[in-house]
């Protein structure tokens, strides 16, 4: 009787159990799909590992254990923007615990820093913080977003000056270059009012030598017709004299006389030339 008793006090726990267990199963329908999950995730196969988890989320859709481990099988795909999406959505809700919440902000973290959002992950990495002061992993993360920040706004400010510095030299040599397209008009403006100076001076230069020219010429008429008047005067005079023309000059004072003549008409003539000389090399061009 009480072997019969015991076998039958066994068979009873292990109805109780099944019975538990069953009705643990139909409280908790995602509970076999998040084992096979992790085992799945465990063998590194996490695009199966997604699938099983996403399975459970369809039975229950507020599970956060289902919810948590499908981001972190998106994550090690590479599935950035969907894994911040899932832990978003878990950030907001407002029944997790403390550690849930440290949890989800770390591993958005994570995201965040792999979508080389530095600024955002330090902001996940304080929100974990202030749920769990004292996860060490966490305080590393925040150190190393930090100081990559740190670097990456030293690079920012040497890359403004270098550009302010490139913008002044740009500058520089805008107004240098405006400097001598001015210096340039003015050159040629210079150049043009020295060329119709020139151009002046020729002109005058020309109507001087024409009107000493015209001197000269008036000067030799004069000569030549004061001349024309001495020997008519002369005729006349030869004429009028008596005794058979005893007033007429000499074969020799004749030729005396025009040598004389020549050498007034050449030095007249070497004055002329003289004064066409001077009037020329003054009127040249000022190179």
């Amino acid at each position: 009787m009480r072997r019969s008793s015991l076998k039958i006090g066994l068979l009873f726990i292990v109805a109780v159990l099944l019975q538990c267990g069953e009705a643990f199963g139909q409280a908790h329908p995602e509970r076999r799909h998040i084992r096979s999950g992790n085992k799945t995730y465990e063998q590194q196969d996490y695009a199966g590992a997604e699938e099983r988890y996403r399975t459970a989320l369809e039975r229950v859709p507020g599970s956060y254990e289902a919810a948590f481990n499908l981001s972190d099988a998106l994550y090690r795909q590479q599935k950035y923007d969907e894994a911040a999406q899932v832990l978003g959505q878990l950030a907001e809700r407002e029944d997790l615990t403390p550690a849930q919440r440290a949890r989800v902000m770390h591993n958005l973290g994570n995201v965040r820093f792999s979508q080389q959002q530095l600024q955002e992950a330090a902001d996940c990495y304080k929100e974990s913080l202030r749920a769990r002061p004292d996860d060490l992993e966490t305080k590393y993360n925040l150190a190393y977003v930090q100081q990559l920040l740190q670097q990456q706004q030293q690079q920012q400010q040497n890359q403004d000056q270098n550009q302010d510095q490139q913008n002044n030299q740009d500058q520089n040599q805008n107004d240098q270059n405006d400097q001598n397209d001015q210096n340039d008009q003015n050159k040629d403006g210079n150049d043009g009012q020295d060329q119709n100076r020139n151009q002046d001076q020729n002109q005058q230069n020309s109507q001087d030598q024409n009107q000493n020219g015209q001197n000269d010429q008036d000067q030799n008429d004069r000569q030549h017709s004061g001349d024309d008047q001495r020997d008519g005067k002369g005729d006349q005079d030869s004429r009028q004299q008596p005794n058979g023309g005893q007033g007429q000059i000499s074969r020799e004072d004749a030729e005396s006389i025009l040598d004389a003549l020549q050498q007034q008409e050449d030095k007249t003539r070497e004055k002329v030339n003289a004064q066409r000389a001077v009037s020329v090399g003054a009127s040249g061009k000022n190179w």
